[in-house]
């Protein structure tokens, strides 16, 4: 039963991609249902969004922003400043007390839809909630679309559901702080790239250099954004080149998806790491002199200290205050452990691992090794580097398994079953 339903629905799959009319129509559908649940989930996080309304409310009051996009507001009676109190003082018309900077990013996001907000003197924030929605749903189907081509449309499909009946995805969707059609962005770029080294014999230096300064400004406006989860961000972008690097090393049968050399896709692959690590450097270069008021060595000092041992690795508790106590002395193990909690997860995860044990041919043994191993590194790369913050963010670092992992844990069994029931 379970074979025939996995059959219909691949037959369904190729028979909707083969019909570009059905193709556009679904696409549009996709579209507009995708968007109604991502708005209907906006503002979840009303905490980090509370910077958004804050920072239109610094420019309508003239407070000097020092570069910085995200802000912070009090006023009298309003106890919930970092959460929905913000919006009820900008709503209201409540005049605030003071304001103050949020520095541990420029906040990119917070200038773009202040700006919107004033342009189109708006009164509501739902016009924004909207385009954040749909946004968020074209660079999703998007991204599905091109794993599709790559991996093939069984694996395009299974990624797409499984982006598309989360809830974490649909919460991360809705928010304007995280904007997550920046985090795909990236993605969206080096995917493209991937598919054109591979289905062409040559690519332009013209071509090549235009790509690589995209996805290099990509990066670099995602982490003027915000430097959360970046690692995970430029690994799932470079997922493809992984899988195809892993596959290369593992055998050397004719690769079941369309597979670069290892010699390729390593050499494109870290051409596209070293333009993320300039895109980053770049904007981290313009937040440290902000932060240090012009003094890039202050700015890089207060940013490590206050930032990076704190958030990342190397923090001493004794340093900061008693509630970072618990994330700064967990180790690297201890968070991994928190994030492998989903006992589905597991259980798929088991049997993906039992695929490739039982697979008899080498070459999807091989595929299924590297797609695990490949989709694995984007959340387990910040669970690491990112440790102190993933052990307090429990509330939303679960996302990232999304970045690819679900899907192949899902993949992996059901292509194996069907496999072998077709043999």
């Amino acid at each position: 039963m379970l074979h025939n339903l996995f059959t219909r629905f691949l037959q369904s799959v190729d028979s909707i991609a083969r019909n570009r009319v059905y193709m556009l129509l679904g696409g549009v559908f996709v579209l507009l249902v995708a968007s109604g649940i991502f708005y209907k989930k906006a503002n979840r996080f009303a905490d980090v969004e509370s910077h958004i309304p804050a920072t239109i409310l610094a420019l309508q009051y003239g407070y000097d922003l020092e570069g910085y996009g995200l802000s912070g507001v009090s006023a009298n009676g309003i106890e919930d400043t970092y959460g929905n109190g913000i919006l009820r003082i900008l709503n209201e018309g409540i005049v605030p007390d003071s304001f103050s900077h949020y520095r541990s990013t420029i906040g990119v996001q917070g200038f773009f839809y202040a700006w919107l907000y004033q342009t189109l003197n708006l009164t509501s924030f739902k016009a924004l909630y909207w385009l954040n929605a749909i946004f968020s749903a074209m660079a999703l189907l998007v991204c599905s679309i091109l794993l599709g081509k790559i991996f093939g449309r069984a694996f395009g499909a299974v990624f797409f559901l499984s982006l598309f009946t989360s809830s974490w995805v649909a919460n991360f969707s809705g928010s304007l702080y995280f904007s997550l059609a920046f985090w795909i962005l990236p993605a969206i770029i080096a995917f493209s790239l991937y598919r054109m080294v591979a289905t062409q014999n040559k690519l332009s230096k013209t071509t090549l250099t235009l790509f690589c300064l995209a996805y290099m400004f990509a990066i670099a406006l995602r982490a003027s954004m915000s430097y959360e989860f970046l690692t995970s961000i430029i690994l799932f972008a470079l997922s493809p080149f992984i899988v195809s690097f892993v596959y290369g090393l593992l055998t050397d049968s004719k690769a079941p998806f369309l597979s670069l050399s290892a010699k390729q896709s390593f050499k494109y692959g870290l051409g596209l790491f070293i333009f993320a690590c300039v895109g980053f450097g770049l904007t981290f270069i313009i937040h440290t002199y902000i932060r240090g008021s012009g003094d890039l060595w202050a700015g890089l000092m207060e940013i490590y200290h206050n930032d990076f041992l704190r958030r990342m690795l190397g923090g001493v508790a004794k340093d900061f205050p008693p509630t970072y106590t618990n994330s700064l002395n967990a180790n690297a193990l201890e968070v991994i452990r928190i994030y492998l909690s989903n006992p589905i997860m597991l259980l798929l995860l088991g049997a993906s691992v039992l695929a490739c044990v039982l697979e008899s041919s080498k070459a999807y043994r091989s595929l299924y090794i590297a797609l695990l191993v490949s989709f694995a590194l984007p959340a387990i790369s910040w669970f690491v580097l990112g440790k102190s913050h993933s052990y307090i963010h429990r509330h939303f670092c679960f996302v990232l398994w999304y970045l690819g992992f679900w899907a192949s844990i899902i993949y992996i069994p059901l292509h194996y079953f069907y496999r072998k029931k077709i043999a």
